[in-house]
C-alpha cells in the first residue's frame, strides 16, 4: 500500500540505503505548491485583519485596496464581497447622515472617498452607486457654495435675510398636557433634510429694502412704534408672497414661509416644554403680557431684545406672531402624518396658520404649541414672519 511504501523509504533513508535528495524529489513540487498555499494562507489572513482595521478606522479605501489584494491570494470571494458590500453601505451611511446634520465639509471628504473606491470595484457594481454619488455631490456643492454648515448664518444677498441653518431631526409636535384640543394629539414629526430659517422676525428695514427695490407694492404701518429693527407687522400673507418671491430672485434661492412643523421644530430646538424656559412661564424671557418677572411693552420690541433658542433663533415667544405656510385646520393633527409638508396649497384661498404669540398676548398663547389663524388677507398690528430656505 502507499502508507506501506513510505513508512519503507523513510527506513531506508534512515539507514542510508537511499539517497534523500534523490528519494524524495518526486515530492518536492507538492511540498512547495503546499508551502505557497500557506504563505498565501498566511498573507490573506494578515490583509482581512488589515482591512477590518481599516474599516474600523474609517480608512475605507485602504481597506478596498486590502480585500482586493486578498481577493487576488485566493481568499473567498464571497466573503470578500459582504466585505466590500459592508464598506459600501457604511459609507452612504456616513455620507448620508453627515449631509442630514448639515455637516458639508464632512460629507465632502466622505464622498471623495467614496468616488476613490470606484477604480476597485467591478463595473456592476460602479453603475449601481454612481447615481448616488451624483445626487450626493449636488447637494454638497449646493450647500458648500451658500457656506452651509450647521448652524452657520448666511446671508445670500444684500438686503437678504439672516438665516441660521438646521439639521434634519425629529420632534413631538404638538402638546401632551396642556394647551387646547387643536394642539393634539402630540404626535412625531421628521425633519428630512437641512434647512435654514431667518434668526429672527422679518423686520422693517428688511421689508423695505424691498419696496425701495419694487418687490413689495406695500408699506405696512409701524403703529408708530419705529420702523430699523422691529419686526415688520400689517403685512398680509399675500404680501408676503411678493416678499418672499423679491427676495428669491435677488438669491437666487427658494424662500419662502415655514411650514407649521418646521416653525414648531425650529422653535423648538429640541426642548419638549412649553416654553424655552420650562413648562413655567414666570422664567420666560420674551415680550408678551406676565412673561417672567418684567413689564412687557405696549407693542413690538426690536428683534433680539431677549435671548436665543439653542438653534439661535431670536423671539420665538411673543412680540409679534408668525404666519406660516399650512391651511389652518382645526383638527390637522388628528390625521397627521410624520412629514413636514404644509396643510393645503399655496394657491388655496383659505385661513392661514398662525405661530408663537405676540407682544399683547397672555403666555398660554405663546406657547411653542399654540396654533391660532388669521384670514391671508388681514393685515394684523400683531402679525410678523420669518421665511425658511432650502436646496
Amino acid at each position: 500500500s502507499r502508507a506501506e511504501s513510505k513508512l519503507l523509504l523513510s527506513r531506508q533513508i534512515s539507514l542510508g540505503d537511499v539517497d534523500a535528495e534523490a528519494a524524495l524529489a518526486p515530492y518536492q513540487g507538492r511540498v512547495q505548491s503546499l508551502l505557497r498555499k500557506q504563505n498565501q494562507a498566511k498573507e490573506v489572513k494578515k490583509l482581512l485583519a488589515l482591512a477590518a482595521e481599516a474599516q474600523e478606522n474609517g480608512e475605507v479605501v485602504r481597506a478596498l485596496e486590502a480585500l482586493n489584494q486578498a481577493k487576488k491570494l485566493g481568499a473567498d470571494s464571497k466573503r470578500v464581497r459582504r466585505n466590500v458590500d459592508q464598506l459600501l453601505a457604511q459609507q452612504r451611511e456616513l455620507i448620508s447622515d453627515y449631509i442630514k446634520t448639515a455637516d458639508y465639509s464632512a460629507s465632502d471628504v466622505a464622498l471623495r472617498s467614496l468616488v476613490a473606491m470606484l477604480e476597485y470595484l467591478p463595473e456592476r457594481t460602479q453603475n449601481e452607486i454612481e447615481p448616488f454619488i451624483a445626487d450626493s455631490l449636488s447637494t454638497i456643492e449646493i450647500y458648500l457654495e451658500r457656506s452651509w454648515s450647521r448652524g452657520a448664518k448666511i446671508s445670500d444677498c444684500a438686503g437678504c435675510p439672516e438665516m441660521v441653518v438646521l439639521p434634519s431631526g425629529d420632534f413631538v409636535m404638538g402638546s401632551k398636557k396642556t394647551g387646547y384640543d387643536n394642539e393634539r394629539p402630540a404626535h412625531k414629526r421628521f425633519v428630512s433634510r437641512p434647512f435654514a430659517i431667518s434668526t429672527h422676525e422679518i423686520t422693517f428695514r428688511e421689508w423695505d429694502f424691498c419696496v425701495r427695490d419694487g418687490g413689495c407694492p406695500h408699506t405696512p404701518d409701524d403703529e408708530g412704534w419705529g420702523r430699523g429693527e422691529r419686526p415688520v407687522v400689517n403685512a398680509s400673507w399675500h404680501d408676503i408672497m411678493l416678499y418672499a418671491e423679491w427676495v428669491s430672485q435677488r438669491a437666487g434661492y427658494k424662500y419662502r414661509l415655514p411650514t407649521e412643523a418646521e416653525w414648531e421644530y425650529a422653535s423648538r430646538a429640541g426642548a419638549s416644554t412649553d416654553y424655552l424656559s420650562g413648562d413655567d412661564p414666570k422664567g420666560l424671557e420674551a415680550n408678551c403680557k406676565g412673561c417672567g418677572d418684567h413689564l412687557s411693552a405696549e407693542g413690538t420690541l426690536p428683534v433680539g431684545s431677549y435671548p436665543p433658542n439653542t438653534f439661535g433663533l431670536q423671539d420665538v415667544h411673543g412680540n409679534a406672531a408668525e404666519w406660516v405656510a399650512d391651511c389652518y385646520v382645526e383638527n390637522a393633527y388628528l390625521k397627521a402624518n410624520e412629514r413636514t409638508e404644509m396643510k393645503g396649497d399655496w394657491r388655496d384661498n383659505c385661513a392661514r396658520v398662525v405661530r408663537g404669540g405676540s407682544w399683547r398676548d397672555r403666555p398660554d398663547y405663546v406657547r411653542v404649541s399654540a396654533r391660532d389663524w388669521a384670514l391671508p388677507e388681514k393685515r394684523s398690528k400683531y402679525i410678523g414672519f420669518r421665511l425658511v430656505t432650502t436646496y
